[in-house]
């Protein structure tokens, strides 16, 4: 029994609880009994709970100083994540990264492994490091795997093969991603009762994605109705805007009129509950790319982008850059009016973000490129259209096929001969 989890059986004890009132309705007995044993290290949120139910402070659970550091120091590590992952984050993601680094660095060789605190700070840093291309050792990544597996954090070895199948996504390696993540599958399948249902839901959003960048659209289904099904059993509502975006834009890559109207207002009575900026600019994205694709209403879709432009400046600050996806579909809507300056106008500055990993997000930026070569063309500049249209058909090679990808190789062969 190690020193944390004796503390949490002696005040238990005291305070005259049983395991299943200690556990409440947020950990099991199983997996409470397995902590107090030492078995299972609790994550800083589960001990946060537990010191809530014992009604103490969470340092008096931390007999050992070094360790009570550590969690400190994870709490911040944690916190600098989060805000990196931000896409209205005030810092770059490179500058918070750099921060993390530097706090992360100076401990990392004095790190033991013993603890999931270590093996989490290990893993934080890991991430860092890879993200910001200063090396990655695939190897020394899957022993902090193994760590987690002995400190029966399933959890987070699932987590951990979510973030590998993002590196391999960057080399569009779309079948190394489906091994990683069967292999998270696999954990979850042998340790279910363990994983945290909202990892379940990463899981099946990564799965369903990756299935759907192989055109196996059959098996992406299959993860999306599992996620659907755990979200309405369990009444959660975590990741709905991704998986009810995955299915909206599905519905339109097929012009499925009935089940793309039905996304759409799942998707605004999800953006009334939320009150969240960030899920009300992809609405308004929804809103613009069903007027585009499914109305034909391109003066529509023109409109709502525009009267939406100076709310994300007030929330960005003025001149900021608006989303490239943003950029593309109000070129769309002037290229299918014959505009062909205004679509060089708006995608003046189109370009390719270098963490723009998303398969469905790879292929309409590609389609981007595709319209303004074909507006170049029409204005009488093959130069610059053979340039675009070359970008775009050689990076959407690897891509599933799609009415984007046909209208890219419609647009190469007309402006290649």
């Amino acid at each position: 029994m190690n020193e944390l989890g004796a503390a949490i059986k002696k005040l238990r004890k005291e305070k005259k609880m049983t395991l299943a009132q200690l556990a409440g309705d947020r950990l099991t007995k199983g997996m409470l009994s397995l902590i107090e044993n030492g078995k299972a290290q609790p994550s800083m949120e589960s001990l946060r709970y537990i010191a809530d139910r014992l009604e103490v402070d969470v340092t008096a659970l931390l007999h050992n100083q070094s360790l009570a550091q550590r969690r400190t120091l994870l709490l911040q590590a944690e916190e600098m994540m989060k805000n990196a992952t931000d896409v209205f984050r005030n810092k770059t993601q490179e500058e918070i990264l750099e921060e993390m680094l530097l706090l992360l660095t100076p401990v990392i060789d004095k790190i033991q492994g013993a603890y999931f605190e270590d093996v989490r700070l290990m893993d934080l840093w890991m991430r860092a490091s890879r993200q910001l291309k200063k090396g990655f050792d695939l190897q020394e990544y899957k022993k902090v795997l193994e760590k987690y597996e002995e400190l029966h954090a399933f959890t987070y070895v699932i987590k951990g093969y979510s973030f590998l199948c993002w590196n391999a996504y960057e080399e569009r390696d779309y079948k190394t991603v489906l091994e990683f993540l069967l292999q998270g599958e696999q954990v979850l399948n042998n340790h279910e009762y363990m994983v945290d249902d909202l990892v379940k839901l990463d899981l099946y959003y990564n799965l369903a994605l990756a299935y759907g960048a192989l055109n196996d659209y059959k098996q992406m289904e299959v993860y999306m109705d599992k996620a659907m099904d755990l979200s309405k059993r369990n009444r959660i509502y975590y990741r709905l805007e991704d998986f009810y975006r995955l299915m909206f834009s599905r519905a339109v890559e097929l012009e499925d009129r009935g089940k793309s109207e039905k996304y759409l207002i799942k998707l605004r009575l999800l953006d009334e509950l939320a009150q969240d900026f960030q899920m009300h600019t992809f609405f308004v994205y929804a809103n613009a790319h069903y007027a585009n694709f499914i109305e034909k209403d391109f003066r529509k879709a023109i409109r709502l982008l525009k009267d939406f432009l100076p709310v994300l400046e007030e929330k960005r600050g003025k001149g900021s850059l608006v989303s490239p996806l943003f950029q593309v579909e109000q070129a769309y809507a002037h290229f299918q009016l014959g505009e062909a300056e205004h679509v060089i106008e708006v995608l003046a500055a189109l370009y390719m973000p270098e963490f723009q990993q998303h398969p469905f997000d790879l292929i309409y930026l590609y389609f981007g490129f595709a319209i303004r070569a074909a507006a170049y063309n029409a204005l009488g500049n093959h130069e610059k259209a053979k340039r675009d249209i070359l970008y775009a058909h050689n990076g959407s090679l690897t891509l599933a096929d799609s009415k984007y990808k046909m209208f890219i190789i419609e647009k190469y062969e007309i402006i290649m001969k």
